[in-house]
C-alpha cells in the first residue's frame, strides 16, 4: 500500500514537522511512504527523514505570493503540480498536514483516500487576529466556516486532542483523535533535576506567550537570583522579547540562544519545563520534557496541555492563560522543594509511555485500515 504525506515545507523546527517525520518514518514498516512538500524551495530539511521514505518537492513558485494580492494563484499552481504528481504515482492514502492543501486536496480525484492531520483548534483564527474587534469578528467567523467547509470534505480528519474532537463533532462525524508521538529517540538522557536552570522551547511568536514567562521570571528572580531561564527557539518576536528582558533587568538570568537540534542534552541540563502558550495544538515539547524527567508547568490553553498534564502529578496546569502570579508561584514552589521536584519528575517519566511511537503508529495503521 502506498501512503503520502503532503506538507507545505519542512525547513521549520516546529512540532508538526517533527511529528510528521517520526510518524512517516515509523509507518515505512507497513507502507511505501512518500513525503511531498510544495514550498520547500531547496531549503534544508530541519528534521531528517528516514532513508526508507521517498522525498519530493514539487516546487510551487514562491514568487506568486509577492506578485498577487490574493492567494488563488499560488493555490492553483500548488494544486496543478500536486495533482500531476498524484495521478502519475497513484497513492492509496494521502495525508495533508494542513496549510494550503487543506483547501483543495480533497478535490483531486486520483482514487486515493484523503486524510487531514489538523494541528489547530477550531477557533485558531481568533487567537491570531488583531485589530478592530468588529472587523476581527467578521473576518475570523468567515475564516472559521470557510475552513470547516473544506475540512469536512476529507475522508478522515485526525485531531490531536479529545477537546478538539468534541468541538469538531458539532460539524462532522469523520474526525478521530490520535496523539502526537514522543519525537525524541530513546533511550534518553534523564535529568537529575539538580541544575539551577529552567527551560522553555518554541517559536518566538506571540501565540507562544514567552512575554508571560519573562514577566513571571522577574518575580522568580527576586526569590531565586541564582536560577537561570533558557528559551530555545527563534521567530519574529525575538527583538520584542529581548527588549522586555532588558527593560526588566533580567539579561544576566534569561538566555535566548536560538534554535537547537540538541534538545535532549538541553532538557537533561534543566530541572523544570515551562509552556506559556496562548494556544497549543498539542505540545510535543511537553512530552519531550517528560521523557527527560522534567516536571512541567503550563497554562490551560486550548487544548494540548490539559491532555498531557495531570495536575500535581506530572506538573502544574494553571487555569487562567496569562496568570503570571500563579505561574511564578508554581515555579518558585518547584525550585524551593527539590523532593517535590523529583517526585513530579519521576511521575513524568511514567506518564510519557502513553505517547510511545509504537502505540501512536499502531493507531494510524488501524485508522488507515478502516477507511
Amino acid at each position: 500500500m502506498r501512503l503520502a504525506f503532503v506538507i507545505d515545507s519542512l525547513y521549520n523546527s516546529g512540532g508538526m514537522e517533527h511529528s510528521m517525520s517520526i510518524v512517516a518514518g515509523a509507518l515505512t514498516s507497513k507502507y511505501d511512504v512518500t513525503v511531498i512538500t510544495g514550498l520547500q524551495n531547496k531549503r534544508e530539511l530541519f528534521y531528517p527523514l528516514s532513508p526508507k521514505i521517498t522525498y519530493v518537492d514539487i516546487s510551487v513558485d514562491p514568487n506568486l505570493k509577492k506578485k498577487h494580492l490574493f492567494e488563488m494563484p499560488i493555490i492553483n499552481d500548488y494544486r496543478k503540480k500536486l495533482e500531476k504528481y498524484l495521478f502519475e504515482h497513484r497513492m492509496d492514502y494521502v495525508v495533508s498536514l494542513g496549510g494550503i492543501t487543506q483547501y483543495f486536496l480533497y478535490k483531486i480525484k486520483d482514487g486515493s483516500k484523503k486524510i487531514l492531520w489538523f494541528k489547530f483548534e477550531i477557533n485558531i483564527f481568533k487567537v491570531w487576529a488583531t485589530g478592530n474587534p468588529i472587523k476581527v469578528l467578521c473576518e475570523t467567523t468567515f475564516q472559521k466556516y470557510r475552513m470547516i467547509y473544506h475540512i469536512s470534505k476529507f475522508d478522515k480528519i485526525v485531531l490531536l486532542t479529545d477537546s478538539d474532537l468534541k468541538q469538531w463533532r458539532n460539524y462532522t462525524n469523520r474526525a478521530v483523535r490520535i496523539y502526537n508521538p514522543l519525537t525524541l529517540d530513546v533511550p534518553l538522557q534523564i535529568s537529575d533535576l539538580s541544575n539551577k536552570q529552567v527551560i522553555a522551547v518554541g517559536r518566538l511568536t506571540k501565540v507562544k506567550g514567552f512575554d508571560f514567562l519573562i514577566d513571571a521570571w522577574g518575580k522568580v528572580n527576586k526569590e531565586h537570583p541564582d536560577w537561570e531561564l533558557v528559551i530555545y527557539g527563534d521567530g519574529e518576536e525575538r527583538s520584542n522579547l529581548q527588549r522586555q528582558i532588558e527593560n526588566l533587568g533580567l539579561s544576566s538570568v534569561i538566555q535566548m540562544p536560538g534554535r537547537t537540534k540538541e534538545l535532549v542534552s538541553k532538557y537533561a541540563a534543566s530541572s523544570i519545563f515551562i509552556l506559556t502558550s496562548r494556544e497549543e495544538g498539542f505540545g510535543n515539547v511537553m512530552i519531550e520534557a517528560e521523557a527527560c524527567g522534567l516536571p512541567i508547568i503550563a497554562f490551560d490553553c486550548p487544548y494540548g496541555p490539559r491532555e498531557i498534564i495531570r495536575n500535581e502529578y506530572n506538573g502544574y496546569l494553571i487555569p487562567k492563560i496569562g496568570d503570571v502570579d500563579t505561574l511564578s508561584e508554581k515555579i518558585i514552589k518547584l525550585i524551593s522543594d527539590s523532593t517535590l521536584r523529583k517526585k513530579i519528575g519521576n511521575n513524568a517519566l511514567k506518564d510519557v509511555k502513553r505517547f510511545s511511537v509504537d502505540k501512536i503508529c499502531n493507531e494510524w495503521v488501524q485508522l488507515l485500515s478502516t477507511i
